[in-house]
């Protein structure tokens, strides 16, 4: 018995978006891969969507916020390919699903991908062009990629959040390797003894938000240092001799601290 196939390439423009329309997130990714005509048709449609967050964790996971959808790619969630995900090799097996109201309401797994993540970002980026923004968060277990082929294949992100990854001096390297950003998180038991280098609080944000679990010793010079610009409300004002004026904010909700510090240099001051 002969199957015909639908001739979705082949159809009118606008007949074909009509198609796509009706697609779900995974499956447009899965249907972009097929050719580079499948890729175009895809971007076409102009989904609106959040930054792509990208999670390096014991694996990496890419995750898309799209309307009520949560597009979810995973790679290296075996340990098989350990060596492989230092530099970001080809993975073996790549997952993707949609969470929708906390729960997986679609799945598929690549078990014989041929596609390295530098193809899987592009590929993601181009079909979902709003995507752009990216989020990079480091997390328990991170520290066992490179960040040398991670900034090759990320050069430019938006927004920086590191917890403890297990390893104190790989966490000083992504400030390294990453900074300057526009946006940074960070928890203070990243670093040893809880003090952050100097280095990195001269820097210019546009956002710092501090996370801590025990709140460390911190000298109000070192406070001080941090000239970035911020908005903040609420907290407790104080001042330096010299007349300079912070604002502290700090919260101690169950599952929640964060302290949170808004130096007001003159130049801050309007």
């Amino acid at each position: 018995m002969n199957i015909q196939r639908f001739p979705l390439t082949q159809l009118p423009v606008q007949c074909a978006k009509n198609v796509l329309q009706t697609m779900s997130p995974l499956q447009l990714v899965v249907y972009s891969l097929l050719s580079k005509k499948c890729k175009n048709q895809a971007n076409s449609l102009k989904t609106p969507t959040k930054p792509m967050t990208v999670h390096f964790a014991r694996g990496l996971v890419f995750t898309i916020y799209i309307q009520q959808d949560i597009l979810r790619i995973g790679f290296y969630e075996s340990r098989i390919q350990e060596e492989d995900k230092k530099q970001l090799s080809t993975p073996k097996k790549v997952s993707l699903a949609i969470q929708r109201g906390g729960r997986f309401v679609e799945k598929c797994i690549y078990s014989t991908n041929r596609h390295e993540v530098k193809e899987w970002v592009e590929t993601l980026l181009f079909i979902f062009p709003e995507s752009h923004d990216i989020w990079m968060n480091f997390v328990d277990q991170g520290f066992r990629f490179n960040l040398d082929p991670i900034k090759e294949i990320f050069p430019n992100i938006h927004k920086l959040s590191i917890a403890h990854t297990g390893n104190y001096a790989f966490n000083q390297s992504v400030l390294q390797k990453f900074l300057p950003v526009e946006d940074v998180t960070i928890q203070m038991d990243s670093f040893e003894h809880s003090r952050i280098s100097h280095k990195f609080l001269i820097q210019d944000f546009t956002f710092t938000g501090v996370s801590v679990k025990v709140f460390p010793r911190i000298t109000l010079n070192e406070l001080l240092i941090n000239n970035r610009e911020s908005r903040i409300h609420g907290g407790v004002d104080f001042h330096r001799k010299d007349g300079t004026e912070a604002t502290i904010n700090i919260s101690n909700r169950p599952g929640r601290k964060y302290f949170g510090i808004m130096v007001w240099h003159d130049h801050c001051v309007g």
